[in-house]
């Protein structure tokens, strides 16, 4: 057996299987970095993957990492991982500026630990790798500001140098809090490669953090005049378009200019449509026009006309109407808009609606498109909904819905509704599907037909069958569980009937349970009790359950509603103030707790 490098010395003195890593005890991590340091340089990669993943968690950290971090910074400073010095370097970093660690009692441990390793690191700054060179100011970025900072000063005015150092280290410059005069901007504007674009986008983060947005957003701007391939620049036009809301005004000019450039195109259109109304020039707007009639792209033409319907522009019916099996993105951007009558398009609809009925798929030009796979399923939908847009307008197309019915019931149904008044073909064709859908969602499609029927001749007792169908049917499925209860209670009338089949029900779904569809159809069976008998208990009780919840992962929205119900239930919920008050911890449920705790104490107060 060969002995280990210097760099790992002691690794086995270390208790590793008494420390946590993401994924369960560290045991794995001698092996890794042992790895790390052998000869096997493919098998060296991995084993950088694996501590990519395990003692380094998408920016979590662990008790593994603490102990970790000192034989890491020992193999960068002896330069035993080889080519893969800067990647050791560049995780260092990310550990030190971690802010989410997890099961460690000192929360500054590892920035501690990598700070203790300073030392050693420090003399890779004259390392003859340029790439490791500008590596190692990541970690001393977040333990030692300042020591980068000085060195980067004598690389950020020197032409000679590398442009990933020379990016990198007006990075450092500006992280330790001095200012971006001129010399500084021209080294972060060097001409990046590919591998420097996310060392540009930090300089532009820290850059608006320390001297306010519109000075990252006017180099962003430069960036796009002076560069000779400005795509590597798109990324950060998308955060700072995200990030503040004044970016669009000034990149919108640029980003139009960007229309010509070739290869560009699609991210560009992405980028405008993000941006809103704002960058609906005249010059962006006939850009936009042509790109949705280029043929052999029909991707492109698809995200441009999707542009220019979430801009609002009153030619896209008319534009949609010519080419409607070419643009599910469209679609999905006209499904959030009323689009304004159109003739055309109403022609073109009926005539897509009818092959669709007749079993004709999407249009060959789309089969390289991602969307296409999405399309057969939403496209339906996405046609009804502009005719129930459309109201009475629609009525020419009656027949085709009523075609519809048989294959997609729910939006037809809907549109049907929507468009009215009922004829005795479409209440014909209505409780002709009802009780067979041909979905496979099946109870959602017999409630939704259900609910039309009675909605267009007030006779509930599909409706009824509907509820009584989705409470029994075998499925056991918490989604049908909830859209039965969903139904049951439009039905007061009939709370004899249904109140024990959801006590049934309600009790056939155990807690506890991980499972959140089972949480969130417990929601709607106890809301439902309450409504159909008036007593309280049975969703509060329901509610104790889903508050178990609280603080853990991946729960806020079922939290949320859970919380909603609290409100609605007013004074009679007070013994769940304790757990609302719990639920102000989770950042998507707070709102909602704020406002339930609020109500509840004012209501308590008032009676």
């Amino acid at each position: 057996m060969t002995s280990d490098h210097p760099a790992l010395s002691g690794l086995d003195a270390v208790d590793w299987s008494s420390l946590e890593h993401a994924y369960g005890p560290a045991t794995d991590v001698p092996e890794v970095l042992r790895t790390l340091v052998g000869d096997d340089g493919e098998q060296a990669e991995d084993a950088l993957y694996e501590l990519y993943s395990n003692v380094w968690h998408q920016g979590s950290v662990y008790p593994a990492t603490v102990e970790a971090v000192p034989f890491l910074v020992e193999i960068a400073a002896a330069r035993a991982a080889g080519p893969r010095t800067a990647d050791v370097l560049r995780l260092l970093g990310s550990m030190a500026e971690s802010t989410d660690p997890r099961g460690i009692e000192d929360r500054d441990a590892v920035r501690a630990a990598v700070a203790a390793g300073t030392d050693a690191l420090v003399p890779l700054l004259d390392d003859p790798e340029e790439k490791t060179r500008a590596a190692v100011l990541y970690p001393l970025m977040c333990v030692a500001a300042q020591t980068a900072a000085d060195f980067a000063d004598g690389i950020i005015a020197d032409p000679s140098s590398g442009v990933l150092l020379r990016v990198t280290s007006a990075l450092a410059w500006v992280h330790a809090g001095r200012a971006a005069d001129e010399r500084v901007l021209a080294a972060a504007l060097a001409p990046i490669p590919e591998e420097s674009v996310e060392v540009f986008d930090a300089f532009v983060a820290e850059l608006a953090a320390g001297e306010g947005p519109q000075a990252a957003i006017g180099l962003v701007t430069r960036a796009l005049a002076e560069a000779a391939r400005p795509g590597r620049y798109l990324f950060t036009v998308r955060r700072l378009i995200n990030e503040y809301g004044s970016a669009a005004d000034v990149l919108a000019e640029p980003m139009t200019r960007l229309l010509d450039h070739p290869g560009l195109e699609r991210h560009v259109v992405s980028l405008l449509e993000l941006m809103g109304p704002s960058a609906a020039t005249s010059v962006a707007r006939d850009r936009l026009v042509e790109l949705t009639r280029v043929e052999d792209e029909p991707f492109l033409a698809d995200e441009a006309l999707a542009c220019l319907a979430r801009w609002q522009d009153p030619i896209v019916p008319s534009l949609l109407a010519r080419a409607l099996t070419d643009r599910p993105q469209t679609l999905d951007a006209v499904a959030e808009l009323v689009l304004p009558f159109d003739a055309d398009l109403l022609a073109a609809i009926r005539s897509r609606l009818i092959d669709i009925c007749d079993g004709n798929g999407t249009a060959d030009a789309l089969a390289e498109n991602p969307f296409t796979a999405l399309q057969d399923r939403n496209e339906p939908r996405r046609l009804a909904e502009i005719l129930a847009s459309w109201t009475a307008h629609a009525e020419p197309a009656v027949p085709e819905l009523i075609r519809l019915l048989t294959k997609r019931p729910v939006p037809a149904a809907r549109a049907l509704v929507a468009i009215g008044p009922p004829s005795p073909e479409i209440v014909a064709a209505l409780r002709q599907v009802v009780n067979e859908p041909g979905e496979d969602d099946v109870v959602y499609a017999r409630v939704e037909v259900a609910r039309a029927i009675r909605t267009l001749t007030g006779d509930a007792a599909p409706l009824l069958d509907a509820a009584q169908f989705g409470l029994t049917y075998s499925s056991k499925s918490p989604d049908d569980r909830g859209t039965a209860a969903s139904a049951a209670v439009e039905l007061p009338e009939h709370a004899d009937l249904l109140v024990p089949l959801l006590l049934d029900v309600l009790e056939a779904i155990p807690l506890p349970t991980p499972s959140l569809p089972a949480h969130q159809a417990r929601l709607q069976l106890g809301r439902t009790l309450w409504q159909l008998t008036g007593d309280p208990e049975y969703a509060i009780d329901v509610l104790r359950g889903t508050f178990e919840l609280v603080g853990e992962s991946l729960t806020g929205w079922t939290i949320t509603r859970a919380v909603e119900l609290a409100a609605e239930i007013g004074p009679a919920a007070h013994e769940l103030v304790p757990s609302l008050e719990a639920a102000l911890q989770d950042p998507i449920a707070q709102p909602a707790a704020e406002r339930a705790l609020a109500v509840i104490r004012e209501d308590m107060k008032a009676n």
